[in-house]
């Protein structure tokens, strides 16, 4: 009897501890809103509370009106009203958008709730430059974000992204024009050795581009959660 009341004792106990992680879903993200909208931006507002469940990020998704595929954001983790910029968009062009609330383990992620419709607004004609000092034109300038990102995590998924991309287009070119150099070499062996170096470091480059896919991933893993 004695030990049966053990068992039950240590089941209740571990059920208490382990509660939230494995039972306790993540509450909705409530009052979405847009603001600020421009040109190629808006803000997105929403509030969220804890539950006591285990918030890893904030997943927005975006996309054109008419578009097929989403475009996908991750706001850091926060509690009361958050906001989230959004950057490189299209001028006078209507985005739908949702949000949902991710747990660590991901049977707890919150329901996605879809935000108000926003559209962007049209882009002005810039106004004639100014005559100046005996009709001398001055035109000034300024830099625009390349990446159309607003922060430095989703910069380095743009710029990874892109590397990667390179990589898969450059790389079947250098290896067919290595086949081709085989196959043309007659048995040339300095011919055959610069093939098989160009296909080499091919192969190296797209092994350390794809490394570098995950880099952004691993450093935010490590500074943030």
């Amino acid at each position: 009897m004695r030990k049966n009341i053990i068992i039950f004792l240590a089941i209740i106990s571990g059920f208490i501890i382990f509660k939230a992680d494995f039972c306790l879903a993540l509450n909705n993200p409530e009052n979405p809103s847009v603001s600020d909208i421009g040109e190629a931006k808006a803000t997105l507002k929403w509030s969220w509370s804890e539950n006591g469940g285990t918030i890893k990020q904030f997943k927005v998704l975006y996309k054109e009106e008419g578009a097929l595929v989403w475009t996908t954001r991750y706001p850091m983790a926060g509690n009361g009203n958050i906001e989230y910029k959004l950057m490189g968009l299209f001028e006078n062009t209507t985005y739908h958008w949702r949000i949902k609330a991710e747990a660590q383990n991901p049977a707890n992620d919150s329901n996605f709730v879809d935000g108000p419709d926003f559209a962007t607004i049209q882009a002005q004609a810039p106004p004639p430059p100014p005559e100046e000092n005996g009709g001398v034109l001055k035109f000034f300038t300024s830099l625009e974000n390349p990446l159309g990102q607003d922060n430095f995590w989703d910069a380095m998924n743009a710029a990874s992204n892109f590397l990667v991309l390179a990589a898969f287009i450059i790389a079947p070119i250098l290896i067919i024009y290595s086949a081709f150099l085989m196959i043309f070499a007659t048995g040339d062996a300095a011919k055959i050795n610069k093939a098989k170096s160009i296909i080499t470091w091919t192969l190296v480059a797209l092994a350390l581009t794809l490394s570098a896919k995950m880099l952004p991933g691993i450093i935010k893993e490590i500074f943030i959660n």
